[in-house]
């Protein structure tokens, strides 16, 4: 019989799987036990609890695979970290797709905890108010600090807004010297101060590694509006799009890392980021610019007919919330200005984000296939019914609780806490189809 575990706090010393009764059973075994002590002399007693203690739901066993998570580290960045909504604290990272697989088998699974208001603050939902659990959106950078005092590395050692070479090369030491930043504070409070994710990973033994790695590689890129090809992890300028091909050399380093340790692993590739709700056709706000000027935004002319992609969440609402603190409309242009950071990207910059994402995946997927480990492609829940995104109404973008579907955070890029379980059961799918596990997949609306 295959049991299906339920989701458990994180963070306690859990009971061994393979000796997990279920509650029903553990009452079953003391009314028999309690039954026969009161009836029955000694050798009636040893017949009894062999025939009858042992039948129905009495005897259970964890789903085949349950092994593999007894030592379970997953490497990677914000998905994996549990960044939701432009943001990580201790409730989305109890969320994160890889703390809901383990708790679906029972294991152990332990993360850096944060503790509120975050490292950064999640936005809060309606858009409108542009604000976080915090309080109004900040220009300073907000990381509260470390929840608890438990020793690290944890099991999730992922972190926000690493890169592969991050991932490689990049510990809290690195940072000694430097002028404070968001980077620094958070990898204080994820890894050992000498340790580098790969190396948190290993020093753990691990049974099974999960690595989803290669979106950073894109989204600076496609979140700032301003790309900037690499040609080096090292240069000296900044990038904010890194070719697959310097990826893939990386990611080859990290992948025979994982190799050596005799864990049973599983990589998982880029979502299609252009295809995220969190950019809209400027011709879209233009359809929409009778209802955004209800909230303060004016729509420019330039937006009538344009292909360009804005990022929505990065700047309608600090318009709206700058129209209301000054009382005048705020204007919203489509245009791109080359060699910017204005949010904005042309039809050929997306173009070459979403070819680069191609690349990337074929990288991944051939990474973990010449190791013989599990692939799953990153779903497309924002597009997916009954998930999927609305179509853009200046009404529900500024007033919904959930703006861009069930599975979307409020930053229209990364998983909400559904989305994460989502992705589990996507994870959980490629393990199972890989090495003959039974992990429990729940049944979910279609």
């Amino acid at each position: 019989m295959e049991r299906v575990f339920p989701l458990k706090l994180l963070g306690r010393t859990p009971r061994t799987v393979e000796h997990a009764p279920t509650r029903e059973a553990r009452r079953f075994t003391q009314r028999c036990v309690a039954l026969i002590l009161s009836h029955m002399r000694i050798p009636a007693i040893v017949l009894l609890c062999t025939v009858a203690c042992t039948s129905g739901d009495a005897r259970v066993t964890a789903p085949e695979g349950a092994a593999a998570f007894g030592r379970f580290v997953s490497i990677g960045a914000g998905v994996t970290m549990g960044e939701q909504s432009a943001g990580v604290v201790y409730e989305t990272q109890l969320t994160a797709w890889p703390a809901q697989l383990a708790a679906r088998m029972d294991a152990p699974f332990r993360v850096p905890a944060l503790r509120q208001p975050g490292c950064t603050p999640p936005l809060v939902a309606p858009l409108v108010l542009y604000r976080t659990i915090e309080g109004p959106v900040a220009s300073a950078v907000i990381c509260s600090g470390k929840l608890g005092v438990d020793t690290l590395p944890a099991n999730n050692v992922a972190i926000s807004g690493a890169t592969a070479w991050d991932v490689l090369h990049t510990s809290p030491r690195t940072f000694a010297g430097l002028a404070a930043s968001l980077d620094q504070s958070r990898y204080a409070l994820v890894l050992p101060s000498v340790q580098t994710q790969v190396q948190a990973m290993r020093s753990q033994r691990p049974t099974l590694v999960a690595v989803e790695l290669g979106a950073v590689e894109v989204l600076r890129a496609a979140s700032s509006g301003l790309v900037v090809l690499g040609t080096s992890y090292t240069q000296k300028g900044a990038w904010t799009l890194m070719p697959a091909s310097v990826f893939a050399l990386v990611l080859d380093s990290i992948a025979d890392s994982v190799a050596v340790t005799g864990a049973r692993a599983v990589f998982l590739g880029v979502p299609a980021v252009m295809s995220l709700p969190a950019w809209r056709a400027g011709d879209v706000l233009w359809q929409q610019r009778t209802e955004l000027a209800t909230y303060g935004v004016a729509v420019d002319a330039n937006c009538q007919s344009s292909a360009n992609l804005v990022n929505t969440v990065a700047l309608l609402p600090p318009l709206a919330a700058a129209s209301r603190a000054t009382g005048v409309a705020q204007a919203l242009s489509c245009a791109d200005q080359p060699g910017v950071a204005d949010r904005i990207l042309t039809a050929g910059e997306a173009a070459l984000i979403a070819q680069t994402v191609t690349a990337i995946n074929a990288a991944i997927k051939a990474a973990a296939d010449k190791r013989n480990f599990a692939y799953t492609d990153m779903p497309l829940f924002s597009s997916e019914i009954p998930f999927a995104a609305p179509a853009f109404s200046a009404a529900t973008f500024f007033g919904a609780d959930q703006p861009f579907g069930w599975a979307t955070s409020l930053d229209g890029v990364l998983p909400s806490a559904y989305g994460q379980g989502l992705l589990a059961d996507a994870v959980a799918s490629a393990l199972n189809t890989k090495y003959g596990w039974k992990i429990p997949l729940p049944v979910r609306p279609r």
